[in-house]
């Protein structure tokens, strides 16, 4: 019989294997024009760029932070932290110049040193990361031990943790702080100039903010101990993420993500107290309605245009450094429809994931084709696949037993004891 830990290890092994042919196939799109180029390939590969972009820099060096955690997470139950490090930055560097080497047959794609040395960067740092938060380290048993003191034990508790830390990455992503007054004026522009003008408030985006906000409320009620009250919690965890928007590279604040916040954290506090089925459904219907205005609003430009359908997957994703963001804003919230799915119906988890899935991949496919109707907005196959990518990796946990409430306490009403066997 499959142990959870084979099941566990699978998962992982399965979502570095996904990664790195996302990472094969963004470093080599668009894969046409194959030719031996005039300069020697050695030379192509080791030369210094004749112009360094910031942007470019960044992206190189995030894009292979998460091939180095997924590969430390991988072989973590059977290596010493250091000799993982060292096979996962020595793997990191042969892939990087695999990739490398190939795009040199590529006249689209531009080769370079320091493209791998900022590939290996990432790898290393990745690693170093999960080392330092693994359960083995000190730093690690502290972070456990808060985990279980505020939340539930099992897996599934850790899928919807992960679920609040994909919103938190899409919102702060490329993760790149820069403290710069320019830096600084441009995170705050939007705030700024939406006070001193109401009229340019964006309804549309602020009920975006408010419906996501009280959909990961009232997941995180399914997730924390009895004992904790949310609205402790979840609100500082909401309010620092917001403001680190502002000094981090790209990202801005703005007054539709303030008042969202607002409207979105007072609905938590009124919903809080109802029984656990109606939050969990409740939940699931403010991420939908969230993804819908999200999908077919849009901006007051004069100038918009509409946009024909794009089938070529991540095309839009791999053109600015914002492309990760895109990404995980477009995984994050069909997860948690597949965790509160999870909770709502345990006992019919194959039926569900795959009627679901079907339901769900038709659903997003005619928001989509929607769009090319719709000025500024951009219809693409990419946000299919991200979403059914979303919905379709929670279950490969399904096959593991969750024990989402605390053992030390008897389940209440709000707090009921869901077994996933």
């Amino acid at each position: 019989m499959e142990t959870n830990t084979h099941r566990v290890n699978r998962s992982r092994a399965i979502s570095l294997v996904l990664f790195t042919l996302i990472l094969t196939y963004g470093t080599l799109y668009p894969f046409s024009g194959w030719r031996w180029p005039h300069d020697n390939i050695d030379s192509l590969i080791l030369r210094w760029p004749q112009y360094i972009s910031r942007s470019d820099m960044l992206t190189n060096f995030i894009v292979y932070v998460p091939l180095g955690f997924f590969a430390v997470r991988l072989l973590s139950e059977y290596l010493c932290p250091i000799t993982i490090i060292l096979i996962t930055t020595i793997t990191g560097v042969a892939f990087s110049f695999t990739l490398e080497f190939l795009q040199a047959f590529l006249p689209n794609r531009v080769t370079s040193i320091l493209d791998v040395l900022l590939n290996v960067s990432g790898t290393f740092a990745g690693a170093v990361f999960s080392v330092i938060i693994g359960s083995q380290t000190s730093i690690g048993k502290k972070l456990l031990t808060l985990r279980d003191n505020m939340f539930l034990q099992g897996y599934l508790s850790n899928l919807g943790l992960i679920i609040l830390g994909l919103w938190a990455l899409s919102q702060l992503s490329p993760l790149v702080p820069s403290f710069d007054i320019d830096n600084l004026r441009y995170g705050l522009k939007p705030l700024w100039h939406t006070l001193n003008n109401p009229d340019l408030l964006n309804i549309y985006e602020m009920a975006i903010y408010a419906l996501n906000i009280v959909g990961l409320g009232l997941l995180i009620t399914t997730l924390i101990r009895p004992n904790r009250n949310v609205m402790r919690i979840f609100p500082l965890f909401v309010i620092v993420v917001i403001l680190l928007k502002i000094p981090v590279v790209s990202r801005q604040i703005s007054l539709e993500a303030v008042l969202g916040v607002i409207i979105g954290l007072s609905l938590i506090n009124f919903m809080r107290h109802f029984k656990r089925p109606f939050l969990i459904a409740s939940a699931i219907v403010f991420f939908i309605i969230g993804f819908i205005i999200s999908e077919l609003y849009h901006k007051n430009d004069f100038y918009a245009q509409t946009h024909i359908f794009n089938w070529m997957p991540f095309l839009g994703q791999m053109s600015n450094i914002n492309g990760f963001a895109d990404i995980v804003g477009d995984i994050w919230p069909f997860m948690a429809l597949a965790y509160l799915a999870l909770l709502a119906c345990p006992s019919q988890k194959l039926l569900v994931a795959i009627s679901g899935g079907l339901i769900l991949s038709i659903f997003v496919f005619i928001l989509e084709w929607m769009q090319q109707n719709i000025p500024s907005r951009y219809p693409d196959i990419t946000d299919i696949f991200l979403a059914m990518f979303g919905w379709i990796s929670p279950w490969f946990y399904s096959g593991a037993q969750y024990n989402n409430v605390d053992k030390e306490s008897e389940p209440t009403n709000n707090d009921q004891a869901f077994n996933i066997t």
